[in-house]
């Protein structure tokens, strides 16, 4: 086996035969998938700065690509904070733009007048399995 990271993707005896990959961007090495059975359950899979990583797409997004994803995952400040600054279309699923600072699930949103960034952290525990699988 190589050595390195990679994606283990362990399927339940009761869970679907396979998964469907939705859309794939190779050059931002993501790609997002769906669950085959229910088309619902729709994870983000791809390459950070330095690590692999998954995220499970809210649902009530309909995320499509990989896109429509990454807007899924943004904070609904962070997307109003978007359309205030006027980033424009290119700029807005970078990590750094005029609206926002982006470390992983974490946004740095400036504020006006002030010396610090506020911070907005969705309600999803950070977990790091020692394994390394992920389980779906």
């Amino acid at each position: 086996m190589n050595s390195g990271e990679f994606f283990d993707i362990a399927i339940g005896r009761d869970a679907p035969d396979e998964l469907t990959v939705l859309d794939a961007q190779p050059r931002l090495r993501h790609l997002l998938m769906s669950r085959q059975d229910d088309g619902k359950h729709k994870f983000l899979c791809g390459h950070d700065e330095r690590h692999w990583f998954v995220a499970a797409v809210p649902e009530r997004a309909g995320a499509s690509t990989v896109g429509s994803a990454f807007e899924a995952l943004q904070p609904p400040v962070g997307r109003i904070e978007l359309n205030r600054r006027r980033v424009k279309r290119k700029n807005r699923h970078r990590r750094r733009n005029a609206a926002f600072l982006r470390q992983g699930e974490w946004f740095f949103i400036p504020i006006p007048g002030k010396p610090h960034v506020c911070a907005e952290l969705r309600s999803a525990p950070i977990v790091r399995r020692l394994s390394g699988s992920v389980g779906i």
